[in-house]
């Protein structure tokens, strides 16, 4: 299958010639690399309650609907959630781009990704406060597991060559090396479990560390409007198992 060309984008694909199916790219942000930190904010103590939330592993990916805590069952924000949050850009973190691992988005990068994927994602808005004193508008997504009615994990174990175990009747699913952030070996073209991606164009995951996967339309779209990623920020080619 013939790969995508990016012209702005640093992008790995190391799809094997055999593969014919959509593609999809993920986040790797080397933390191993010098310069640019991913986006990392530090919530104003005033909010540590919406800030705890946030911080909730439960919450944060796998029952933001069940919870009743951030949206109501039509996946709107609840009142609390519409005022924005108040944050600053954490030490040594920068914000020369519009689109970050972690969901941390531009507002046209947003809108975008409404356009592609309506009515399926969240996004809350933060009033970011720059070291200048400059105060920037972003809005972060939340993802969780319970928008679509059951846990998937977006990797296709199987395909990939990695273990599920069963711990105390449930399955624990051991993630391969490359899904870390430290990877020593990144670039590996992974598959993700085709039952998750559900015709999405945005997926958001703690399988992996720098949490987001994009398909090959919307980073194409992306691309097209100029929007500026982290100096080290790479999109690996991923594709879907059979």
């Amino acid at each position: 299958m013939q790969k995508q060309k990016f012209k702005a984008f640093k992008v790995k694909d190391n799809s094997p010639p055999s593969y014919v199916g959509p593609k999809f790219y993920r986040f790797f942000h080397n933390v191993r690399s010098r310069g640019g930190r991913p986006f990392m904010v530090e919530y104003d103590p005033s909010d540590a309650e919406r800030a705890q939330v946030l911080f909730d592993h439960r919450v944060r990916y796998h029952s933001i609907l069940s919870s009743g805590l951030i949206v109501d069952e039509g996946r709107n924000l609840l009142p609390g959630w519409r005022v924005p949050l108040k944050a600053e850009l954490a030490k040594g973190a920068e914000v020369s781009y519009e689109f970050a691992p972690a969901g941390f988005a531009s507002e046209r990068v947003r809108d975008v990704i409404e356009e592609f994927d309506p009515g399926l994602h969240v996004f809350f808005p933060i009033d970011l406060t720059l070291p200048d004193g400059t105060i920037q508008r972003w809005y972060q997504m939340l993802w969780s597991d319970d928008f679509f009615g059951q846990s998937v994990p977006i990797l296709d174990y199987e395909a990939n060559g990695t273990k599920v175990e069963m711990m105390n009747g449930k399955p624990y699913y051991h993630n391969p090396a490359w899904a870390s952030s430290m990877a020593l070996e990144p670039y590996t073209f992974g598959y993700i479990d085709p039952t998750y991606t559900r015709g999405l164009n945005l997926l958001g995951t703690d399988n992996l560390d720098n949490a987001e996967v994009i398909s090959g339309p919307l980073a194409v779209r992306l691309e097209e409007m100029n929007v500026t990623l982290p100096k080290n920020a790479t999109l690996v080619a991923m594709g879907v198992a059979r």
